[in-house]
């Protein structure tokens, strides 16, 4: 039997200084780990353009991120996506400040938010029905 050796085994630790992501498969939990391991509180200032972002996991935004041409995920609905803090602090959540996701795809990630970031997001992001109708 051979031995297998962790380290040369398991995939490479995401960069944490790095700004921009293309094209990429990006474990969301694992990213979030890497960054508070790194002593960062929330991943921030990033680019990610045509990723998959994947769960499961629950996004907190703040700060200034946008979400450019996105298709969030399976639900029928966006109010399907969101989840309303009760207390006045969020734990749990992996925190995203002042990133860019441009044509990403979102895969079993949640967000977490006040209520304006909620109404805006359940506004601003197209339900997968309506991308369906139009064939994307």
């Amino acid at each position: 039997m051979t031995d297998i050796n962790p380290s040369t085994a398991a995939a490479p630790s995401p960069d944490v200084t790095r700004t921009a992501f293309e094209g990429e498969s990006i474990w969301l939990p694992r990213l979030s780990v890497e960054h508070l391991n790194a002593g960062h509180d929330a991943i921030r200032g990033k680019t990610f353009t045509e990723c998959l972002i994947e769960g499961p996991a629950v996004m907190l935004p703040a700060g200034d991120v946008v979400f450019e041409d996105c298709h969030m995920g399976t639900a029928a609905s966006p109010q399907n996506l969101l989840l309303a803090p009760v207390g006045d602090l969020v734990t749990g959540a992996i925190g995203v400040a002042d990133c860019r996701f441009v044509r990403c795809r979102f895969l079993y990630v949640g967000f977490v938010g006040h209520e304006a970031f909620r109404e805006m997001f359940a506004a601003g992001v197209p339900s997968l029905s309506s991308l369906q109708e139009s064939g994307q």
